[in-house]
């Protein structure tokens, strides 16, 4: 992003753009806004202007590829990019590059994504005969759902924990262990009704398996610890999902708690889903 100390998280759900203002000026942030709007072209929106944005790309448009790249030098980027580069069997040139690495270990999120999956987020989003400028970058909707549990909520966990997100089309999963973000996966949900009892029942069973299954990845990276907490947000976060979830995951579940004291002086809101704003947030931190 450019020095412009305003960043704008964005993130599509169902008809409806959820989008955090948020001030980095200070060196901490600071949330000027928090709004949902129509899927109308981001530069028609007041509260969009003057900022950098960050859209919140869906999981199933990202390659994850898990790398133990050792020893960490200083070439370390060319070196996570050369061994995404050389996994594809297509040019690489069709393709943008990125990773997300922590201080606890030597294992690294590297990430591939199409340029058209971007180009066409873009024609949606902005309206090109629109003489605005906008600063447009996209940030994998999983992560930034770990970076807005991490930089805007109360943290109250340090062991093994996972946040999931369930959006209409997919839910977001993140994996957090002492604070570090240590892998990301997804769920499609086209087949679940989620307005029906049943439905979450079935839900709540294939996210059992699908964690799990992550669990038992990490032992690879020696962590053999059961998982402690289970944080769930988005259009399913009322207490009757979390109730059913209770009868499959022995495990505290919860709604992450925002933190209101990023709030601005200007911004101090009495009521609202701050749970459906956290991956617009995360899509705000670099």
């Amino acid at each position: 992003m450019t020095d412009n100390p305003i960043n704008i998280g964005v993130d599509a759900r169902g008809d409806f753009l959820y989008a955090a203002r948020v001030s980095y000026k200070l060196g901490r942030p600071e949330i000027k806004a928090l709004f949902r709007a129509e899927k109308t072209p981001l530069n028609q929106h007041h509260l969009l202007e003057g900022g950098n944005i960050s859209f919140a790309l869906p999981d199933n448009k990202v390659a994850v590829k898990k790398m133990m790249i050792k020893p960490k030098t200083d070439d370390f980027q060319q070196q996570v990019f050369f061994e995404l580069e050389h996994s594809l069997l297509e040019d690489e040139k069709n393709y943008c590059f990125d990773f997300l690495k922590n201080d606890t270990e030597e294992y690294v999120l590297g990430l591939i994504t199409r340029r058209k999956e971007i180009e066409d987020s873009q024609t949606k989003l902005i309206d090109k005969q629109s003489n605005s400028s906008i600063d447009f970058m996209c940030q994998l909707r999983s992560i930034a759902l770990a970076k807005g549990y991490l930089n805007f909520c109360r943290l109250s966990d340090n062991n093994l924990i996972c946040l999931t997100d369930f959006n209409q089309q997919l839910a977001s999963i993140a994996f957090i262990y002492q604070n570090n973000i240590i892998d990301v996966t997804y769920m499609l949900l086209n087949k679940y009704e989620l307005n029906h009892p049943d439905k979450i029942k079935q839900l709540a069973i294939e996210l059992k398996t699908v964690i799990n299954f992550k669990l038992a990845s990490f032992y690879d990276q020696g962590i053999t610890i059961p998982l402690s907490s289970l944080y769930i947000s988005g259009d399913k976060s009322e207490m009757t999902t979390i109730d059913t979830f209770k009868r499959y995951f022995k495990v505290n579940i919860q709604i992450p708690e925002i933190n209101s004291s990023f709030s601005s002086d200007t911004f101090r809101p009495q009521k609202i889903a701050w749970e459906k704003y956290l991956i617009a947030l995360g899509a705000t931190v670099n």
